[in-house]
């Protein structure tokens, strides 16, 4: 006798929708970030025309613009976020059309539970370190990190870092191991980007650095750099920089001395690295080589940066958000 519930229900493993499956590397071919350019833009509506404005108007207090962005994120009368997104999702991802924002916030809890045992596995292998960032179940990555920049949780972190950047009229920053370059979006929301400012935002081959390329295809001034698995992930930016934002990076570093050594190259003199770096035992997506390199990279900071406010690191516990300036 049939089954019933085979009877009247689909066969397929995969579908487009909770259950989507995407080639990283095929998408990656398909969609150059060298092309993003010519993707349309997402025209803002008129209401959000207005609140664009708002949020970037210097003449209120950066605490109000980014509760009032807050309240209308959380109420959804602002949804320009979730327009663009929408259609990187159909348009990229090939994914089914989102009937509207609770879909998504629906989708982002339910690829959360496939993401509990998402792991980088103990090994210098430079394919399986990018493989473990490309499994399906990362696109709670992607829509965790839309969900959490579009809510501005840490607000008052973006705001420190920001006001130090922006005092020191800095001209070229790189925001490293940048995902959807949360700090860059901030930047470019709430404030008037001076016209002679750079941001480079570099990250591996992942679907969120692949949103985020495709989020700032219309700032001629953000310019993506892709870490390749050929070069070990290493920058490859021949750019001397005032500042490098490297937070909640380091932990998932195959080679996190090296890259350290490689920001120390680029930081002009007085130029300020902002990190953090925290001590875990190298599981889930942290690396075993992050923390067991973990001493020599803060020996290595403290060396050649002057901490601010004259902290020192400790590599004893985890050293959270850090201001270091080249000497």
């Amino acid at each position: 006798m049939t089954n019933l519930a085979d009877f009247y229900s689909s066969p397929t493993e995969f579908n487009q929708f909770d259950n989507l499956h995407v080639d990283v590397r095929e998408m990656y071919s398909r969609f150059p970030l060298a092309e993003m350019q010519s993707f349309p833009g997402i025209s803002p509506r008129g209401v959000e025309k207005t609140l664009q404005l708002f949020y970037k108007n210097p003449l209120f207090l950066l605490k109000f613009r980014l509760k009032m962005w807050q309240t209308l994120f959380h109420s959804n009368l602002d949804q320009y976020w979730y327009r663009e997104f929408s259609e990187y999702w159909t348009s990229i991802l090939g994914g089914r059309p989102l009937w509207n924002v609770h879909d998504f916030f629906f989708l982002k809890n339910l690829y959360r539970i496939k993401f509990q045992r998402s792991q980088v596995p103990d090994t210098a292998d430079s394919q399986v370190h990018l493989n473990a960032w490309q499994r399906p179940e990362l696109l709670y990555q992607l829509l965790h990190l839309v969900a959490k920049e579009s809510s501005i949780a840490d607000a008052q972190l973006i705001r420190k870092v920001l006001k130090l950047v922006l005092r020191r009229k800095v001209e070229t920053w790189l925001e490293f191991g940048c995902g959807t370059a949360p700090l860059t979006s901030a930047a470019v929301r709430f404030f008037n980007v001076p016209r002679n400012l750079q941001i480079h935002i570099a990250d591996i081959q992942t679907l969120a650095f692949h949103y985020a390329s495709f989020f700032f295809r219309k700032n001629d001034f953000v310019r993506p750099t892709l870490l390749r698995e050929e070069n070990k992930f290493a920058l490859e930016l021949d750019t001397d920089l005032d500042a490098i934002f490297c937070i909640q990076v380091f932990e998932h570093l195959s080679h996190p001395l090296d890259t350290v050594k490689l920001f120390s190259k680029l930081l002009l003199p007085g130029g300020v690295l902002i990190f953090d770096f925290l001590r875990t035992s190298g599981e889930g997506l942290d690396t075993v080589a992050a923390q067991q390199e973990r001493p020599e990279v803060l020996a290595y900071i403290s060396d050649h940066f002057v901490m601010e406010n004259g902290a020192r690191l400790d590599p004893g516990s985890s050293v959270q958000l850090t201001f270091a300036v080249k000497k």
